[in-house]
């Protein structure tokens, strides 16, 4: 082994290679030194086998656990501790690690590694404690986890640290669960004195100095992959913590996960390249109704004239009371026939809000979409699931003021049944917080004249867009012609009303075909461009169009 001087910077030795799990005595050791060098809570029997519960629900979730000291730390960071023995990293000096237990003849090697295994260990605090810490997305998931049943929390910190750990790329020493359940089945004695004695020196002083290079080796690879890895949470991350998805099985939540992902790269896109509002805006006849006013400012002035809600509080010191000798009416009474008492009066004026109504045709054949095309990142159901909700939140962001709805249609089949039931049971947790306050609706089956007849109604008082969106271009004999083309049912011209705007995206290939004015296909594609980029652009014109 190479030996180094007080002065120099260890020499950081190769890494090691593995083939399978560590042997059983060796796996205890690294576990047990692991846990006697954690930093959020003083090493104890309690800390311990919370640590080794969470890597177990990680490796039986098939996820590789990082060193066992980071998953301690990240998991006392995240569920906090009330243990008598927890204290903060700062309350106690790296050299907690190394005092009083160099050799008596130690050899160069493991004089020059102790400080600088105490600097690894305080830029350790500082890059990867205080990082964690500071970083929004880490903290907004320990909060969602925070708020699981508690038989559930174990797996929402397996999670959460597996996810840090794959963003990071941190690989830690390979072990078998069996070593994780034998140490977690320890009496709490003797796994206090296994801490106690983790960190003493053996009698052969090189073989510590070689194990305190590898466990500084790893260290500082930890310390510089987080540190590099950017936010701790992707959004796919937060989305299934904050859902509880994330207490599913991996393959339940995949297309959910690549959904999100997605959805974050159309609207990050919009956010770059915003679609241009229309200066000119169609307005169409509707019946003002009262929902659609809202009186401005708060109170303008007093008036003589309002209602008894408006009155003047100190108006009320000209009535006597009941018991008075004073004769009625009294002075109350006259100026309130004379019309001389004070009121508030209201601003009467009012801003008016322009109804959007949006419907959303799942054509039958969108199940052809499952599948994957060459240089695309991922399945084309799964681009237009998320081209969908991005659509509908740049809308809400950029047309807030307006009333917008978006109601679903469901695939119009004659047995009735629904072929893409997967498809809106994820649109339906995307899109959760839209339908609970009404933004958006998913329609029971209906019958197709009356689903027109619905169209039909809604166009009377309010903008109506109809979207449709399948595999094939819909033609005039198809059943959902009346709704997609706006071709008349049953010989009647009266559904077909000038004031609905009809648009088709259609998947029959990696690239989308979006309907234009005239209702020709038109694409976005390009030889210089990815899939995505291909999609994220037609996006924008989707949006130009319809805004």
């Amino acid at each position: 082994m190479t030996t180094a001087t007080p002065h120099q910077a260890h020499p950081t030795p190769p890494a090691r290679v593995s083939t399978g799990p560590l042997p059983p005595d060796q796996a205890r050791r690294v576990l047990v030194r692991g846990l006697a060098q954690q930093r959020i809570a003083r090493p104890s029997p309690t800390s311990a086998r919370h640590a080794l519960s969470w890597a177990l629900e990680m490796t039986a979730s098939g996820e590789s656990p990082p060193p066992i000291n980071l998953v301690a730390d990240l998991g006392h960071l995240i569920l906090g501790t009330d243990e008598p023995e927890a204290s903060s990293s700062s309350d106690r000096p790296p050299s907690h690690y190394a005092a009083g237990l160099t050799p008596a003849s130690p050899s160069p090697s493991y004089t020059a590694l102790v400080p600088f295994y105490d600097r690894l260990i305080r830029r350790y605090d500082d890059l990867v404690i205080g990082k964690f810490l500071a970083d929004p997305t880490f903290q907004r998931g320990a909060e969602a986890v925070r708020h699981y049943p508690e038989a559930d929390r174990v797996k929402g910190v397996a999670y959460l640290i597996a996810r840090i750990v794959e963003r990071a790329g941190i690989q830690g020493p390979i072990l078998s669960p069996a070593a994780l359940r034998s140490l977690a089945g320890l009496p709490n004695e003797i796994v206090r004195d296994l801490l106690d004695t983790a960190l003493e020196p053996s009698d052969d002083p090189n073989a510590d100095a070689h194990e305190w290079a590898e466990e500084a080796r790893q260290l500082d690879t930890l310390t510089h992959a987080i540190r590099d890895m950017g936010e701790a949470l992707a959004p796919e991350d937060l989305f299934e913590l904050e859902e509880r998805t994330a207490l599913e099985q991996f393959g339940q939540r995949i297309a959910l996960r690549q959904t999100v992902a997605m959805i974050q790269q159309f609207l990050n896109f919009l956010h770059t390249n915003p679609p241009r509002l229309s200066r000119s805006i169609r307005r169409v006849a509707t019946r003002l109704l009262e929902e659609d006013a809202y009186p401005v400012g708060g109170f303008a002035s007093l008036s003589n004239r309002g209602s008894l809600e408006s009155l003047l509080h100190s108006q009320l010191a000209f009535m006597e009371p009941p018991d008075s000798k004073t004769p009625r009416p009294d002075l109350f009474d006259i100026k309130f026939v004379r019309d001389e008492l004070l009121y508030y009066a209201r601003d009467e004026n009012a801003f008016y809000r322009r109804h959007r109504a949006t419907f959303v045709l799942l054509r039958t054949d969108l199940a052809r979409a499952r599948i994957k095309d060459p240089g695309s990142p991922r399945q084309r159901i799964i681009l237009l699931l998320a081209f969908l909700v991005a659509t509908i939140r740049a809308a809400l962001e950029r047309l807030g003021e307006e009333s917008l709805v978006f109601e679903v249609i469901p695939p119009l089949t004659e047995d009735g049944s629904d072929p893409l039931d997967q498809e809106r049971l994820l649109l339906a947790r995307l899109l959760r917080d839209q339908i609970a306050n009404r933004t958006v609706i998913f329609a029971a089956p209906r019958p197709i004249p009356a689903l027109v007849a619905h169209i039909d109604e809604a166009a009377r008082r309010s903008l109506v867009t109809v979207w449709t969106l399948g595999c094939s271009d819909p033609t005039p004999n198809d059943p959902d012609a009346p709704i997609a083309l706006g071709t008349p049912l049953g010989g009647s011209s009266s559904v077909t009303r000038d004031s609905v705007i009809r648009r088709r995206l259609i998947v029959s290939g990696p690239v989308p075909l979006r309907s234009q004015a005239d209702g020709s296909l038109t694409t976005s594609e390009s030889d210089d461009a990815s899939v995505l980029e291909q999609w994220q652009h037609t996006l924008r014109e989707w949006l130009n169009d319809w805004l």
